[in-house]
């Protein structure tokens, strides 16, 4: 009945758009950390073997230096939605930001091309008050799950199988929060990270391991950055591996949207991209979560799959969340309405060496700051102290030894590079803007602004 019900509704709402299109899908995996995706990105352990399954079935293309344009949810999915970096798009807060009408976001752009767009996701920062509901035809939230990915499968084989069945060119974005921490120990959970007892049955967890001063689940973790709570390695081995544990679930969900697009032939008539936001801090920098620019949040997984690919590709070039919408534009052979900060991926696929500047924001316990990948380099610069932090990525990945003070004559270059290119992203910014203001403070609805603060982001 449910699916008859959404067949009328596209019907109605759609008429006629029935022209041989390729369909537009782009996957996002909150919270998932790059070196998950195995020896796809270079690390020794797999905990998404069906990621690993469909790159070799259907010849995808990963990109093993990917980057986000922020440590966290609100800008790097803007810049995945805009193609812009944080920096020009500045939606950058919880509270504060409305994008411009001057910068389309991908799914504007694929409705005034006739296609109908669908987005269903379970991240309540990715609502209707930032801007992030522009050009959807059908925008449904998932709230209040402890396995948002259950929910996120009924809608996709309603609407999407709707789409499919009255034969509608879609674009959809799909939004999985199943690796993130579980902000509300839903269920009677007080794990950090959820995932079934049967995943987890072999680990050494005992009642109350994760819980102290009766703060469980995600609100242990900030109690253990709050007060400095001094924890043993293995305990922190532990946390990572329940992670873990929760990203190989979400993986065999995955599996069942997988089966879902083999049974609508949509991975012969679809372009479509799997990403993630940002990565998971286990105290390689002394903390948990995602609060900070290094290497373990910035770094992403990012995989393409066209029905075009002729073998499975891995690629060495550095791309960036912005790259995702022209990526989509040239694929379907649409202009640019804008001039993105992102490069199509197709013209980086023949290219072994190509240099790029991948500019993104921090907001680090109320201070702004930004980095930028400059290969081989890593920089973190802070405008109030005017410093910089320097790491080689060839020589240290794990951005551990900071060699500003060793290497002063290059650290003042990078130093420089950095503030030209930031006042470069920043003049652009300002001419897209205009008169239109960039702070724009706005409120939740009760039931979000609970779910934000249980997260910690209020």
């Amino acid at each position: 009945m449910r699916r008859k019900v959404v067949l009328l509704f596209l019907v109605l709402l759609f008429g006629c758009r029935s022209e041989i299109k390729k369909n537009v899908i782009l996957i996002s995996l909150d919270t998932v950390r790059r070196d998950c995706w195995g020896e796809l990105v270079g690390s020794p352990r797999l905990d998404m073997p069906n990621i690993k399954r469909i790159f070799e079935e259907r010849k995808g293309i990963v990109f093993r230096n990917a980057f986000s344009t922020a440590h966290y949810s609100v800008p790097s999915h803007m810049s995945a939605f805009t193609g812009m970096s944080s920096i020009v798009h500045s939606i950058l807060e919880v509270k504060v930001g409305a994008l411009p009408p001057s910068i389309p976001t991908i799914a504007e752009i694929l409705k005034s091309k006739g296609y109908t767009t669908i987005a269903i996701h379970s991240n309540a920062l990715l609502g209707r008050e930032g801007g992030f509901h522009k050009g959807f035809d059908v925008f449904i939230p998932i709230r209040f799950k402890l396995v948002p990915s259950e929910a996120i499968l009924e809608e996709v084989s309603n609407y999407l199988g709707a789409a499919v069945e009255e034969k509608v060119p879609f674009f959809a974005f799909i939004h999985f929060m199943d690796a993130h921490s579980d902000p509300q120990g839903r269920d009677g959970n007080t794990l950090p990270y959820y995932s079934p007892p049967s995943y987890r049955k072999d680990l050494p967890i005992k009642e109350g391991t994760f819980c102290r001063y009766n703060r469980c689940a995600d609100s242990w973790l900030r109690l253990v950055r709050e007060e400095a709570i001094p924890l043993k390695p293995e305990k922190v081995e532990l946390v990572e591996e329940i992670y873990r544990r929760g990203v190989r679930f979400l993986d065999s969900q995955l599996a069942k949207l997988f089966d879902l697009f083999e049974k609508w032939n949509l991975f012969s008539n679809s372009i479509i991209i799997i990403f993630s936001d940002h990565g998971e801090e286990f105290k390689e920098h002394k903390y948990f979560g995602h609060s900070q620019p290094f290497i373990e949040t910035i770094a992403i997984p990012m995989m393409l799959i066209t029905p075009d690919n002729d073998a499975p590709k891995i690629v060495d070039t550095p791309v960036w969340l912005p790259d995702i919408v022209p990526t989509f534009l040239d694929y379907l052979g649409l202009q640019y309405p804008v001039a993105f900060d992102g490069l199509s991926l197709f013209s980086l696929l023949s290219k072994n060496q190509v240099k790029r500047k991948i500019v993104g924001t921090a907001h680090v316990y109320n201070r702004w700051s930004f980095f930028i990948i400059d290969f081989p380099y890593s920089v973190k610069y802070d405008p109030r102290t005017d410093r910089v932090k320097v790491f080689n990525l060839m020589k240290d990945p794990k951005e551990l030894h900071d060699i500003a003070e060793i290497d002063k004559r290059n650290a003042a270059m990078l130093k420089n590079s950095v503030k030209e290119e930031l006042i470069r992203l920043m003049i652009k910014r300002d001419r897209i803007y205009g008169a239109w203001p960039r702070a724009r403070f706005y409120s939740f609805d009760r039931d979000v602004e609970e779910e934000l603060k249980a997260l910690g982001y209020l």
